[in-house]
């Protein structure tokens, strides 16, 4: 069901809904429809109010916008490393992390170990699998399996189609940044939140020459625009 008809569903109810009386019903009435119409698609009502009760409103729509693109319940959002060229630092550390250690040492998996976030991230192989983050098969044996690593390599694709249209946007990240690292990090840190405000009032991206997010829902990549569920390095 597509984010539209859900929303439409929402407000033919809503009229309804809200004539009734509120007592001993703590849910919004559009967190109601929702809960309802997923219970009605995979049957099971107890893990689906779980979820979804724990979750904001927003949460809730990702979870929806993520699930309808690529059908793993609970993602609300995907994590990747993109490089950006930078002159060689002179100090000790100038050697390149693993995208998995810069995750381990974020503030968002911090929040995500506190249990701040509802939802699950999406990795690749080269993250550890956790209770929240969660990776491909390296070795998919069964059908299941293999259905699996399809829906997760087709979901985790938005945010490398993100890092594109990014660094499509501010070309100074394809070039080789000559200033201290300090710097560096803040040119870097300023294209990413200037990227998330032009988003945020839709303005149109610019022209890739791989156009094959035309079938991703306009939820969703500004979804994956926010900072908190990207990691770059």
């Amino acid at each position: 069901m597509y984010k539209e008809i859900a929303l439409e569903i929402i407000s033919l109810l809503e009229p309804k809904l809200s004539s009734l009386s509120h007592g001993g019903r703590p849910l919004p009435n559009s967190l109601q429809v929702l809960i309802t119409l997923r219970f009605l698609a995979s049957g099971i009502f107890h893990r689906e109010t779980g979820d979804l009760c724990g979750a904001s409103e927003a949460t809730v729509k990702q979870k929806w916008q993520f699930y309808e693109y690529g059908h793993i319940p609970g993602v609300i959002g995907c994590i990747d490393g993109s490089h950006v060229p930078i002159k060689c630092p002179s100090t000790p550390d100038k050697a390149t992390n693993h995208d998995s250690r810069i995750f381990l040492n974020s503030s968002l998996s911090a929040q995500f170990q506190r249990g701040q976030h509802s939802g699950l991230l999406l990795g690749d192989s080269g993250y550890g699998q956790s209770n929240f983050l969660f990776t491909p098969y390296i070795n998919p044996t069964t059908a299941e399996q293999q259905r699996y690593n399809r829906a997760h390599i087709r979901t985790r694709g938005l945010v490398k189609r993100m890092f594109g249209v990014w660094k499509n946007r501010f070309q100074c990240l394809h070039n080789t940044l000559s200033f201290k690292q300090r710097c560096c990090c803040n040119v870097i840190i300023a294209t990413a939140v200037l990227h998330n405000y032009l988003k945020q009032y839709c303005c149109p991206d610019p022209l890739m020459e791989d156009q094959d997010q035309a079938d991703v829902p306009m939820g969703l990549r500004q979804a994956m625009t926010n900072e908190d569920f990207v990691q770059q390095n």
